[in-house]
């Protein structure tokens, strides 16, 4: 039977897009910003778009071009090198903003934040900033046990893939581990209680334990 992907029938895309575009924009709570040995300040992230990104990566390459001449060439290592550092400028440069009012940017331009931060104070900030995008975003990178619990029911009742995607790669990694030793759990509980310990199931049962 062939499935159908698409939207449901009764899904109303003007008011979805009305409150979409009525959301503000995720913003962090105030970080300190440490440099030169001392604070120096608070800023905020906010979480960039898709448009951003963009922008992000087209300036990357750009400056990357710029920076090597005619060593510029993708894919090979002195171009992967600087570009991944011009991207990092870039982003941070559009995701910091200033903490009294978040309409302007913590850093001016990509290039004075690179000729006035070291390597570990740019990491810092990137981190702080990946870090607030995952706590806001829509998806969800730790399971504890008790939500774990829920999501096993959830699967149970549903059979459906689309809940897993606000599953990240690690918290999918970390939800197939508990499945896995939950079905260890329960066919070590079956084999207790259906065979004395030290005795074998029966062959007939294929290797499995019988109930």
């Amino acid at each position: 039977m062939a499935t159908n992907n698409g939207p449901p029938k009764d899904a109303n895309p003007g008011a979805m897009w009305v409150t979409l575009t009525a959301l503000p924009r995720p913003t962090s709570s105030p970080h300190k910003f440490r440099a030169k040995g001392r604070d120096v300040g608070e800023m905020v992230f906010w979480v960039l778009t898709a448009q951003e990104l963009a922008s992000v990566r087209v300036n990357a390459d750009r400056e990357t071009r710029l920076v090597l001449g005619q060593d510029a060439r993708s894919g090979n290592l002195a171009y992967e090198e600087e570009y991944e550092q011009q991207k990092a400028y870039h982003l941070l440069q559009l995701a910091a903003r200033q903490a009294e009012d978040f309409r302007f940017p913590a850093f001016p331009t990509a290039k004075l934040l690179r000729e006035t931060l070291t390597d570990d104070e740019i990491s810092v900030a990137l981190i702080a900033y990946a870090t607030f995008r995952q706590e806001s975003g829509p998806i969800i990178s730790e399971l504890t046990v008790e939500e774990m619990e829920a999501w096993l029911k959830l699967l149970q009742e549903g059979a459906s893939r689309f809940p897993l995607v606000h599953l990240s790669g690690a918290a999918l990694r970390d939800l197939t581990m508990f499945l896995v030793q939950k079905l260890g759990t329960s066919a070590t509980a079956t084999f207790s209680a259906g065979s004395p310990q030290g005795e074998s199931p029966s062959p007939s049962a294929e290797g499995v334990p019988s109930e």
